[in-house]
């Protein structure tokens, strides 16, 4: 049993010799191949970050142009606002002038020529529907400013969300 075992090993031993041979010259290209390799890896890591921090680069300017709109939806809706109070006294006064004027021609003052009353009392009634007109036009401008600010508020919180998540993924 010995000496079978010796021959079997006299006859691999050339055989892992030569493997070992065969492995000495692969070794410098297994190595090269492995340095090729980890520098691929490395450059994969590294574009990858560089898009990942692009791509956080465009949500943050997605998220500053959607709190602009926000802002100048903001702005619009507060000047139309105060418009509207204006009006609203514009038209409380032109009420007034108008009644004042109609209960004068009821009086039928000798000193005022029914006339003269009768043009003020038709400019004062021009002046109040061209009031009142722009009152319902920006009842419907302040409605659809809120519906858009809405919306843009809404899509805003939808940007800021996004950028959380994807910040949150960046640190975690």
């Amino acid at each position: 049993m010995r000496r079978t075992c010796m021959a079997l090993f006299l006859l691999l031993l050339p055989a892992g010799a030569a493997a070992q041979g065969a492995a000495a010259v692969t070794d410098p290209v297994a190595a090269e191949l492995a340095r090729v390799n980890a520098t691929l890896k490395e450059m994969t890591a590294l574009l990858t970050r560089q898009s990942d921090l692009q791509s956080l680069d465009l949500l943050m300017k997605r998220v500053q142009l959607s709190e602009s709109q926000v802002a100048e939806l903001e702005r619009q809706l507060r000047t139309d606002e105060s418009e509207l109070r204006g009006l609203e006294s514009e038209r409380a006064s032109n009420e007034l002038r108008l009644s004042a004027i109609a209960a004068q021609l009821k009086r039928n003052n000798p000193g005022e020529q029914p006339a003269e009353l009768e043009a003020m009392s038709a400019q004062a009634s021009d002046a109040l529907k061209r009031t009142r007109q722009r009152i319902a036009q920006l009842h419907q401008e302040i409605a659809a400013l809120q519906a858009e600010l809405a919306a843009r508020q809404e899509d805003l919180r939808g940007w800021q969300a996004l950028l959380d998540r994807r910040l949150s993924k960046q640190v975690g």
